[in-house]
């Protein structure tokens, strides 16, 4: 019902409240000498009553006749009345439910079987808008009357979004709604465009990861609900058209390959299956190597000897390195070694002035010969 019935409902109420009393019309004849005639009751069995006793029954009558139009209105009162409060409320409810927006772009997100509703926030000046979410099956559509069920996990959530995966349990179609609502004003409910079934769900590739540990390898597979089947195919390269797929349940992950051959490359990929669309997604073909247990060994003892090679081997180099460099200095860059005059100490020694005859100034030589005892001039 609209807000305008509501308005219709109450205006019919005031309008009865107004309408004159259809009262019970007795029909009256006249006499030819003027006396007026009417109609005896059917209990007295006579024709016609005088005009005096006509006055004195209608006057009796009319009293009845107030008395029952009296209870008759507050009848019609009390009706109106209850029909007024009731149109109220509803009204209240009404014009409460129109103060909020309703919430916007409701679409659903499955991916990997895992179903999820998402919509926009209402625009509304509210600090926390709760959301509730109610969704409705086949049960609930044909045998329930058409009746809707309440998410538990997501009845008045402040999140945008709510994970219907627990919910939607059966591959059937699903009418799903929300609502909003701040304090005590709720929008209407706003429903998927569409319905939704679980088929329709969207398979990604699955994503592996190994991990080679000696001659063993564990193999990292993705976390899957139980209604999709997961398979793994593995074989040593070049022997592909060997093998068949291994169905992995959940328990089984991560998977772990044993007994593997040393020196050897195996490669595998993952499958994930839907059984009730017949829909499968794999990943890409991803190889491995199985290191050599000898090869390993002979990793830390060459690091060991090249080890002690270096320790025996580094002061050699370097006394080598310095004999040599004072060889090659020594050819090289030959040197004449000092006169003994230079390097013993001058004031031992005898200093001779050499000076000219011709009394003209010169430079002083000084002549060092620590042979002689004497003083000598030498012309120059």
């Amino acid at each position: 019902m609209k807000l305008g019935s509501a308005t219709r409902l109450a205006g019919s109420c005031y309008t009865g409240l107004t309408a004159p009393v259809t009262q019970r019309q007795t029909a009256v004849e006249r006499l030819p000498g003027g006396s007026l005639l009417m109609p005896r009751a059917a209990e007295s069995g006579r024709g016609y009553a005088t005009e005096e006793g006509l006055q004195e029954k209608t006057s009796v009558r009319g009293r009845g006749i107030r008395g029952r139009t009296g209870v008759r209105k507050v009848m019609q009162q009390t009706r109106c009345c209850l029909v007024l409060l009731t149109s109220g409320c509803f009204i209240v409810q009404v014009l409460g439910a129109e103060l909020l927006s309703h919430p916007r772009d409701v679409l659903m997100e499955s991916v990997n079987m895992r179903h999820v509703l998402r919509w926009s926030p209402p625009v509304v000046a509210c600090s926390t808008v709760r959301y509730s979410v109610q969704f409705q099956g086949e049960f609930e559509l044909h045998i329930l009357n058409g009746s809707w069920e309440n998410s538990q996990a997501c009845w008045l959530t402040t999140l945008n979004e709510c994970d219907l995966t627990a919910d939607l349990a059966s591959d059937s179609d699903y009418n799903l709604r929300v609502q909003a609502r701040c304090g005590e004003a709720a929008s209407r409910w706003t429903n998927l465009p569409r319905p939704f079934n679980r088929e329709q769900t969207r398979l990604t590739i699955p994503i592996v990861g190994v991990r080679v540990s000696g001659t063993s390898a564990q193999v990292d597979l993705p976390d899957l609900p139980s209604t999709l089947e997961l398979f793994l195919t593995y074989w040593r390269k070049g022997q592909k058209i060997k093998v068949s797929p291994l169905k992995v349940p959940q328990k089984w992950r991560p998977f772990h390959m044993s007994g593997l051959q040393e020196g050897a490359t195996y490669c595998l990929f993952a499958q994930v299956y839907f059984p009730s669309s017949n829909r499968s997604t794999s990943s890409e073909d991803q190889c491995f190597h199985v290191p050599d247990s000898s090869l390993c060994l002979l990793g830390p003892v060459t690091v060991f000897f090249a080890l002690v090679l270096l320790v025996v081997l580094v002061p050699v180099l370097l006394w080598t390195a310095r004999h040599f460099f004072f060889i090659l200095l020594h050819n090289c860059w030959h040197q004449e070694p000092l006169p003994a005059a230079l390097i013993h100490d001058v004031e031992d020694e005898m200093i001779y002035l050499i000076k000219l005859d011709h009394g003209e100034e010169h430079h002083a030589i000084l002549v060092l010969e620590p042979s002689h005892t004497g003083t000598q001039m030498s012309p120059i």
